[in-house]
């Protein structure tokens, strides 16, 4: 508590007490956190006489199936996330192909004085595609489960992508005879086959965003939130502690303090 004063008189300042919050998790604290909790496993296991609290979900076993349920979540997230990667890395490079495709497509056009009339059109269009810098969509973070997933700027601007490659194709379509089918790689087919293959990888995108969150969903439900009569780590950490402080004589018992700096 600080106390501060003003023109209208001195008054308390509250400071949120922090013992009750939760960290914002990431993917470091997630395994972070599961491998405390083998910890308290452990130490769960040397305890003579044996552990036996009220509670059957906590005992020793059943603790131990939780913690590898546990496990098989991160690891879901851990796949969905590299496949997420994945399918960014080959948007960006396709996005970097079409830009260089861009000037290639303004140089052919600029090569033949036949076509000058067209040049300010095409490189209107190709100057904005070329110039374009599609925002490096970070992975997207770990929201709530019950929060309303929300279009990215990034998903945003990769779309903005292939409207201008669009509108250099509709550019280029004004040049007379400039689709002769050489260079193959700036032909209005090949751009067109190209317009078509990043929005499929942008429809693709939105759906390896969604899967990430249908993976993260559960984790944060059994790692924070209780779902009756199931406990989450968090509340199974805590109630462990207490019925080890109860079955074994307070907090001055040896089997309290080896778990009890255990970090929940």
């Amino acid at each position: 508590m600080l106390h501060a004063c003003g023109g209208a008189g001195c008054f308390e300042i509250l400071r949120p007490t922090q013992t009750n919050l939760i960290p914002m998790n990431t993917e470091r604290s997630f395994a972070d956190r599961l491998q405390r909790a083998w910890q308290l496993h452990a130490a769960l296991t040397t305890f003579m006489p044996a552990f036996v609290p009220p509670n059957a979900a906590l005992l020793p076993a059943t603790f131990a199936d939780f913690l590898e349920s546990l496990a098989e979540l991160n690891l879901n997230v851990s796949s969905a996330e590299m496949s997420w990667k994945e399918g960014s890395a080959a948007r960006l490079a396709l996005v970097k192909d079409l830009q260089n495709r861009a000037l290639l497509a303004l140089s052919r056009v600029k090569s033949n004085a036949a076509w000058k009339q067209q040049v300010p059109m095409v490189k209107s269009a190709a100057d904005h595609l070329r110039g374009y810098r599609a925002a490096t969509q970070p992975l997207p973070t770990d929201a709530p489960a019950e929060e309303k997933p929300r279009t990215t700027q990034a998903n945003q601007s990769f779309g903005d992508v292939k409207v201008l490659l669009d509108k250099l194709i509709e550019a280029l379509k004004w040049v007379p005879n400039y689709d002769t089918g050489v260079p193959v790689g700036i032909s209005l087919s090949s751009l067109l086959a190209l317009s078509t293959q990043l929005d499929g990888l942008n429809k693709l995108m939105a759906g390896k965003e969604q899967s990430l969150a249908a993976a993260r969903a559960p984790r944060s439900l059994a790692y924070d939130l209780d779902q009756p009569p199931r406990l989450c780590l968090r509340s199974q950490m805590l109630a462990i502690k207490e019925a080890v402080k109860s079955q074994y004589g307070g907090t001055k018992s040896p089997e309290y303090l080896q778990v009890k700096s255990i970090k929940v």
